[in-house]
This record gives structure tokens, C-alpha cells and sequence, in this order.
């Protein structure tokens, strides 16, 4: 869909990724609150860098994963590293950069690294990768991501005109995590621009509501929508799949009930649309919010106790319910629907799930920080296996120069 009144945005995003192209680095952050459409901007940036030649390497900052060592780092990184075959893989950690390594794979850390060092060795990374094609860093709800990844961010930011790279952050500027002096810092760099998407306005509203509900949606129900979301366009969509659900129709009538269902339009939304999908759909959307976003099918099948079919026809359910997105990894449509999935499950429920996650994990070989997040998550047992992983977790994150980890 069009995205709506972001027509300045967009182009001031395409002039920043066109000086990107020729050697000109920059730092964009996109502000605001929950659901204002940030993450839009994010996906429109990496449609055009792509379409404009530019390698698109993403991440996304989770709440889960803030205790992670380099997760981040990890998400933008692992994939364009592990594209690249034989020597030119080898050029790209020559030198300096050598000490980087363990941040992708810490099992192969042969010592530890000062956390300098390591940034370091990341920058001339990402130097080195730039060189074969410009980049463009895209990290979605950075002020999420983890306090070693947080630093690298900083410290590229401080440096990245020298590079074919732009750097795009958002944050939501309602959390706490955002108000981090890190972002101060980034937001006082030169290089830095900043956007900050406004509420949407009735005339926005009116078009989303007739193109997601009816043609025929009055005016009454149209300013009602605009007034009960504050013209937020998440909130507005979420308002709209809340008053379906509950057969609200959308007339002056209906202008009436929408009232009835803010300022919680998000939990009852998904609260509603969940009620009536299967039970494997709502085990599956429990597992992906314990997982943390990002989940490959088979881990959140096994998560679940589904079989991989059943979990498949699940996750067509939850995306067609505008839970989930339809890409893969599984992920939710936006992190307020994950924790409106969160905060509907039984403690006892999430303190298994967990458990169970961390022995898939730790069976995949998924990195030991990883598994010691889940396991942090479960009910303490004095278990060995987990006493044994969180001593693994520990030593991998001293290896990649994060101790405080």
C-alpha cells in the first residue's frame, strides 16, 4: 500500500542513499512514537537501495534480545558475510578487521579482545565490504539493541562519511532506552539527519479507512477513526481490524463504538482476530513471541509441539489475520502485536516455552547467548546443563570484548 503524507521523506531518503552511492556516507535517524509508521520508512529505504544497486544489510532490535552481545552486529553482518565465498571472504576480515571475527561466530574465538579492539576490527569490516558495493545499514528499533552493538553503531556513525555507507536507525522515542545518551551523541554527530514522521491527517485517515474497510465509510466514522488514533497509522489500522471484529459498521452509528474501543485498540484487536483462528495458530503466535521475532518455521513448530505442515498453515492463518507478517523468518506485523501476544500468556506457559526454545537452540548450535537468554527466562532449577551453557555464554561474550555481558 501507498504510504500516506511521506512524499518529503521519501525523497530526502533517496538523496541520502544516491550520496551513499558515490562514496558519501551518511547517518539518517528516523523518531517517533509507536506505530507513526518508522518501520515504513525502513522498508521503502531498503526497496530503493536495492532497486539502486546498494546492498541492503538489516537488523532489528528486540527487547528479548537486549542482553545479547552483538546480536545486532550479528543480523547485519552474518548474512552478506556468509555470501561471500573463498578469498574474497578472506580479504574481508585482512588486517584489523581480523579481530571481528569472533563477534560473528564466537565458537571459533581463539582468545579474548578488548572491547576497542573489536570495534575496531568491525569498522574495517564494514569498510571492506563497502568496497565491493555501498551498503546501506538499516536497524529497525535501535533503541533495543544491545549495549555492544549500541557502541558499534556509535562508533561507525562517527565515521561513516569516509564510507559508501548510510546508516538508518529508528527508535521510538516512548521508551525509556531512547532517551539513552547515545542518541543524544548520534543525534549532535554532523553527519546526522533526522526525520520525524507527523501524525497523519483526516484526509490520511479517510483514505486509509475507505481503501481497508469500505468505499462507502462516511465522514462521521472517518473523523471518529482520525480522532481515536491521534491520526497514528498503525493504531488507526489496528482500530479498524478491532471495530470488524466486533461488527462495528462504519457510519456515524458506528463513529459511536469506536470510542468504546481505545485507548487498548491493539490488545483488543489482537485479542479479537486471535479468538477466532485455530488453537495451532495461537500456540504458534505464542512461540514466535517467545522466540523474539525472526523465528525460522521449524523452530517455532517446535516450540509450539506442532508439526512443520500444521505450523506452515498456522502462520498463513496469523498473517492472513494481520498478526504475523508473510515473509520469512516468522515475525510479528509491528512489536506492539508482539507484546499484546506476550502479555495474554500464562507465566508457567512462557517459562516452558523458553525452556524448550533454549534446548532447540542449543541443539541447532545456535550461539550460546542466545540459549542463555532463554534459560534466564525460565524458572530456576539448578539444572547442570544450564549451569554448563551460561558458563559457555559468559566465555563467548569475553572472547568478543563484551564482559558486561
Amino acid at each position: 500500500m501507498e504510504l500516506l503524507e511521506r512524499r518529503a521523506e521519501l525523497e530526502r531518503i533517496r538523496a541520502l542513499l544516491k550520496d551513499a552511492a558515490a562514496g558519501r556516507g551518511g547517518l539518517l535517524l528516523i523518531e517517533g512514537v509507536a506505530g507513526i509508521g518508522k518501520t515504513a520508512l525502513l522498508e521503502a529505504a531498503c526497496s530503493l537501495a536495492d532497486a539502486a544497486g546498494l546492498r541492503v544489510c538489516r537488523a532489528r532490535g528486540s527487547e528479548l534480545e537486549l542482553e545479547l552481545a552483538y546480536g545486532v552486529v550479528r543480523q547485519l553482518l552474518e548474512r552478506p558475510v556468509r555470501s561471500l565465498r573463498g578469498d574474497a571472504r578472506s580479504r574481508l576480515f585482512d588486517g584489523v578487521a581480523r579481530v571481528a571475527e569472533p563477534v560473528l561466530w564466537p565458537a571459533d574465538a581463539g582468545g579474548l579482545a578488548a572491547a576497542m579492539e573489536v570495534l575496531h576490527g568491525l569498522y574495517w569490516a564494514c569498510a571492506n565490504l563497502a568496497e565491493e558495493r555501498p551498503l546501506l545499514f538499516a536497524v529497525d528499533d535501535a533503541h533495543w539493541a544491545d549495549e555492544p552493538s549500541a557502541r558499534f553503531v556509535e562508533y561507525l556513525a562517527r565515521r561513516v562519511r569516509e564510507l559508501p555507507v548510510l546508516l538508518l536507525l529508528t527508535r521510538r522515542t516512548s521508551e525509556p532506552a531512547a532517551a539513552a545518551p547515545r542518541f543524544l551523541r548520534l543525534a549532535m554527530e554532523p553527519t546526522a539527519e533526522r526525520l520525524r514522521p507527523a501524525a497523519l491527517s483526516e484526509a490520511a485517515i479517510a483514505a486509509l479507512v475507505r481503501a481497508r474497510w469500505a468505499a462507502e465509510a462516511d465522514e462521521a466514522f472517518c473523523r471518529a477513526c482520525h480522532a481515536a488514533s491521534g491520526g497514528n497509522p498503525f493504531l488507526a489500522r489496528e482500530l479498524l481490524e478491532a471495530a470488524r471484529a466486533a461488527g462495528i459498521e462504519a457510519n456515524a452509528r458506528g463513529a459511536v463504538g469506536l470510542e468504546e474501543l481505545t485507548p487498548a485498540a491493539v490488545a483488543v484487536s489482537v485479542e479479537l482476530r486471535l479468538a477466532a483462528l485455530p488453537t495451532d495458530a495461537v500456540e504458534l503466535a505464542r512461540a514466535v513471541a517467545v522466540l523474539g521475532g525472526n523465528a525460522e518455521l521449524r523452530h517455532a513448530a517446535a516450540v509450539a509441539g506442532l508439526a512443520t505442515d500444521a505450523a506452515a498453515r498456522a502462520a498463513d492463518s496469523l498473517a492472513a489475520a494481520a498478526i504475523l507478517g508473510r515473509a520469512r523468518p516468522l515475525d510479528f506485523i509491528h512489536p506492539l502485536v508482539r507484546a499484546a501476544v506476550s502479555a495474554r500468556m500464562p507465566a508457567a506457559a512462557r517459562s516452558e516455552a523458553h525452556a524448550r526454545a533454549a534446548r532447540l537452540l542449543a541443539a541447532d548450535r545456535a550461539p550460546s547467548s542466545l540459549v542463555g537468554l532463554h534459560l534466564q527466562a525460565t524458572e530456576p532449577a539448578g539444572d547442570a546443563w544450564t549451569v554448563e551453557l551460561l558458563r559457555r555464554a559468559a566465555g563467548d561474550a569475553l572472547a568478543q570484548g563484551a564482559p558486561r555481558a
